[in-house]
């Protein structure tokens, strides 16, 4: 058991120390690429909103608006059994892993079509990473208010900015399904398509996302490369495909599933049912 223990062990610290040495190098890329952030350049403003493991600021750098992305620290929110605060210490852990991955993602991709990235702050505790402003929010908060607004239950778009939304999406997905390491989504909602004032629609959230490794393709254009390992249940249960609920093998059509739910919701001005994957 003794040694079972320190085996146990040992391979704990061998990951954390995967986990340093992957920070050590998202820093000197960072540095390397000019997208490093001073933290004390970055004024942080009210809270737009908080989810389990992160919450999104308000922010102002260098005279710009901004949104600032953190984890969310539970471990301030009171908890004191020894039970709550080892879970609590798994969230933060979870939340910020999750973090460097979007950082990770983000800092490579450039395309009209994703919320910018403008930058991270990697040397203090708290790690942040900045994005443009979008000030029309998102596309569920835009539909929920419209149907207060107009007092109804089914509020639908005019139909030129539903299209716009539609082609803006897709071109996004196109754009991260065909890179030469395709990215998988996994939580494709109406969450995280942001809107512009004028309402122009740009994708975001991406802790997520999956980075696959490069297609090897045969003679007959055919991926030939083995099926990567996938975790499965990630995402939100209503607009998640059926294999991803199953914990199931998945490709990127996860992301188009996801995006013909979308569609539906605009068109329509009525939510996905939830039905029974099982």
């Amino acid at each position: 058991m003794k040694a079972l223990a320190e085996a146990g062990a040992n391979i704990l610290d061998e990951a954390a120390g995967q986990k340093n040495t992957d920070f050590e190098a998202l820093k000197t890329m960072a540095a390397s690429e000019h997208w490093s952030i001073i933290a004390s350049e970055v004024q942080f403003g009210k809270c737009l909103s908080t989810t389990i493991k992160s919450a999104v600021y308000l922010a102002t750098w260098r005279g710009l608006k901004v949104v600032a992305k953190t984890v969310k620290d539970v471990r301030a929110s009171g908890l004191n059994t020894r039970r709550q605060h080892q879970e609590s210490e798994s969230t933060v852990q979870i939340a910020r892993d999750e973090l460097l991955h979007e950082i990770r993602t983000l800092s490579t991709l450039r395309h009209p079509d994703l919320v910018l990235f403008l930058g991270a702050s990697l040397d203090t505790e708290t790690c942040f990473f900045l994005t443009e402003y979008m000030e029309g929010g998102d596309v569920e908060t835009y539909m929920r208010s419209n149907r207060v607004k107009t007092n109804t239950k089914e509020f639908k778009p005019p139909y030129h900015v539903s299209l716009s939304w539609f082609l803006s999406t897709a071109r996004a997905l196109a754009f991260l399904h065909g890179c030469a390491r395709p990215i998988i989504h996994r939580d494709l909602k109406p969450l995280n398509l942001l809107l512009t004032k004028g309402l122009d629609l740009k994708v975001t959230d991406f802790g997520l996302s999956k980075i696959m490794r490069p297609k090897l393709l045969d003679r007959s254009g055919t991926d030939a490369s083995p099926a990567p390992l996938m975790s499965g249940g990630v995402g939100t249960y209503r607009y998640m495909a059926p294999e991803v609920v199953r914990y199931e093998q998945y490709t990127d059509r996860i992301d188009i599933y996801a995006f013909a739910l979308i569609m539906y919701y605009i068109a329509s001005g009525r939510a996905c049912c939830m039905c029974s994957f099982c």
